[in-house]
């Protein structure tokens, strides 16, 4: 059982490493500052666990709930989280690199003050996402539903999202996140009644 493995580690160097975690759900349990390593966790349920703080190398998740969970200050490389649910989980002020978040559901989950470089958000729902002050280097989005996110102070810049969702997207004033971004004719109208231009 997990709880068993997080009590080893917090004895021992603060490291879960190479196992498999499935079928399994847990409640309230404290993983902050641990480092997981070439973990997999799959169709696992975890309700209102603290994963502050805590760092993600190679690891995989997949089926996996986590919704509402807090991820805050957490550190991802080269980790796949695919057909999950994260909804309104907290991922303020993380670092993911080279990850993939794929066909998973991350309505309202907040990624403000983030880094995400070189990775993919590919089937993705993040209705309602905060993503501002996000600093974005490399990142694919591939038909991503982004209706209602918080981009404010978050370069789009060299972004392509014309196979994504981004209607009634929150920006500043200035629109100026936007600026260098690939959008399709579609969201170009969209774009254009935000700045209250008139289409005839």
């Amino acid at each position: 059982m997990l709880e068993q493995q997080v009590s080893r580690a917090r004895r021992e160097d603060g490291i879960l490493e190479d196992e498999t975690i499935q079928n399994q759900t847990l409640s309230g349990l404290d993983l902050s500052r641990l480092e997981f390593r070439r973990m997999q966790f799959f169709r696992c349920r975890f309700a209102d666990c603290d994963f502050s703080g805590a760092d993600f190398y190679h690891c995989t998740w997949y089926g996996c709930d986590f919704s509402r969970c807090r991820f805050g200050e957490s550190y991802w490389k080269q980790s796949l989280l695919q057909a999950c649910r994260g909804d309104a989980a907290v991922f303020t002020d993380s670092i993911f690199r080279q990850c993939r978040l794929q066909d998973s559901s991350f309505c309202y989950a907040n990624f403000s003050g983030s880094a995400l470089e070189e990775c993919l958000f590919s089937g993705m729902q993040c209705r309602q996402g905060v993503f501002s002050r996000v600093k974005l280097k490399k990142t694919r989005w591939e038909q991503t539903d982004l209706t209602g996110a918080e981009l404010f102070q978050t370069s789009l810049k060299g972004m392509d999202l014309s196979r994504c969702e981004i209607a009634g997207i929150t920006l500043s004033e200035s629109f100026s996140e936007l600026r260098g971004a690939k959008i399709s004719p579609l969201q170009a109208v969209d774009v254009a009644r935000m700045l209250g231009v008139q289409i005839l």
